[in-house]
């Protein structure tokens, strides 16, 4: 009876033993696989950005703390797409040689499209290739539009150029009637509506801008039913914002604009940028070797920096460089991100 016992105590505490065991295994295994998830998805998350290497002259990006994560190598790079997570990169000096990249600096969509090529926007982009486009003796290079899988929503051969497509998936194209707005169907967003061989992409709230068909230098806001927006005309027009902020030209310089085309300055600028979603835009005064500043929808100062160059990123952020050549990465609202480096 006793060897009986003592073999049953034996038992249990082994098999007590097994379990804690296994348990830990198990623990550990899952510390392992949670560790390897987050290792896997960190290249994704962290935040980088595109910056000109002042002595090589070509671009790479840095990190939050200023330092080179993909080294510099590019002719020129773009933001990275917070929806899709890849970024424009030009590779060399040759005319076809863009194509995209992810966080890793891997090439994702082949480097074999021209430089017209766009960002993603809306989870689709513009893609320049080498098919021609027009009639007679027109060669304009022909533009298509993917999606990230690189499936093509929009063949090349026919549009010489092509807007940024909006939320609810009406794209400009430019062909040799002029400018017309279609659905990812192909099929017209709206009819009997003729326009120059200009535009933009419709923003947020359905608005665009194009130019006028009869007019030249004249260029109007429209909305997604292909309505004009007011009567005034500007010799150019940036494309509003989502709080439909914009830039408008007169021969004597650029001013700001809301919707309904009113002044809210005087033609003060030389040239712009567009406005970010924080209603925040570059300008500068005079003549293109004077600094740029930021300033705000009223066209005040946003602080008292002023900027040898910008580059205005996908997210609204900003990447400068100093009057001393020092970079900085600023939030939309100008305030400083990443300091000097």
């Amino acid at each position: 009876m006793k060897k009986k016992i003592l073999t049953l105590g034996i038992m249990a505490i082994f098999m007590v033993m097994l379990v804690t065991l296994t348990g830990c295994g198990n623990k550990s295994t899952e510390k392992n696989n949670e560790e390897g998830k987050n290792s896997s998805n960190s290249s994704q998350d962290v935040a980088l950005y595109p910056v000109k290497d002042e002595q090589s002259g070509k671009f790479g990006y840095v990190d939050n703390k200023g330092k080179w994560v993909i080294e510099p190598k590019y002719i020129s790079a773009s933001g990275f797409d917070p929806e899709t997570g890849l970024a424009k990169v030009w590779t060399s000096n040759k005319s076809y040689v863009v194509g995209f990249i992810n966080k890793k600096g891997e090439l994702v969509i082949e480097d074999k499209y021209g430089h017209g090529t766009k960002s993603f926007y809306n989870g689709y982009a513009v893609i320049e290739t080498e098919n021609k486009g027009g009639t007679g003796t027109k060669t304009y290079n022909s533009k298509m539009l993917i999606d990230k899988e690189q499936k093509v929503i929009i063949p090349d051969g026919k549009y010489t150029r092509m807007t940024d497509i909006s939320k609810s998936g009406i794209v400009g194209v430019v062909c040799d009637s002029g400018m017309q707005y279609i659905k990812l169907d192909g099929s017209l967003a709206f009819d009997d509506k003729k326009f120059g061989s200009n535009g933009t992409g419709f923003n947020a709230n359905g608005i665009a801008v194009v130019e006028n068909a009869v007019l030249s230098n004249a260029y109007i806001l429209i909305d997604e039913q292909g309505n004009q927006i007011g009567d005034k005309t500007y010799w150019q027009i940036t494309k509003p914002n989502d709080n439909d902020y914009a830039f408008a030209k007169s021969k004597e310089g650029y001013a700001i604009i809301n919707r309904d085309k009113e002044l809210l300055t005087g033609f003060n600028y030389y040239e712009t940028s567009e406005f970010n979603s924080s209603n925040v835009a570059m300008v500068r005064e005079e003549t293109y070797t004077n600094p740029w500043y930021l300033v705000n929808s009223e066209g005040q100062k946003i602080n008292d920096t002023v900027y040898k160059s910008y580059q205005l990123l996908l997210d609204g952020k900003w990447v400068v460089t100093l009057e001393d050549g020092k970079h900085q990465v600023l939030n939309a609202d100008g305030s400083i991100l990443v300091d000097t480096f």
